[in-house]
């Protein structure tokens, strides 16, 4: 996952075991439904496979998490071709198959200052690529560490 290249997401993983536990909530992993998704010309192609998406839940726990499955706004980064609603569906049934509550969303619109499940956020720059992903990470972390001092983890 793009996530661990700055920072290690098992020991996050673990952080979330916690805050289940504190918040008796599951927690919502989004997952992006890339279809040929390629960042420049010439660059190797992704797509979220069954097979992929396997792999990302092996790492889960189903009694912690439940996914959250998007499709992919256009984006002045990268092209995709369009994700049909059969592989939609099929990815459903990877993650309901391995007892995970689940759901899949599409985005309001396709503007390039749109993010995943947003509406138009004009105010949104990408300035390079995760970079509001990692701010939101990183938010995150900074939540987990001060429930983790308040509650003395």
């Amino acid at each position: 996952m793009p996530v661990n290249k700055e920072y290690n997401y098992k020991k996050f993983i673990e952080y979330c075991a916690r805050l289940r536990d504190i918040s008796n909530e599951k927690i919502g992993v989004g997952i992006l439904m890339f279809n040929k998704f390629r960042i420049g010309r010439g660059a190797e192609t992704y797509t979220l496979t069954a097979e992929k998406l396997e792999q990302i839940l092996k790492q889960l726990d189903k009694d912690i998490f439940r996914i959250d499955l998007c499709d992919v706004n256009k984006t002045s980064t990268g092209s995709q071709s369009p994700l049909r609603n059969e592989d939609a569906k099929n990815l459903c049934e990877v993650f309901s198959s391995m007892g995970f509550e689940g759901k899949t969303f599409s985005s309001f619109g396709d503007n390039e200052q749109s993010c995943c499940g947003m509406l138009n956020s004009s105010d949104e720059s990408m300035s390079e690529i995760g970079t509001k992903s990692i701010e939101h990470f990183n938010a995150t972390v900074e939540l987990l560490n001060w429930a983790k001092e308040e509650l003395k983890l």
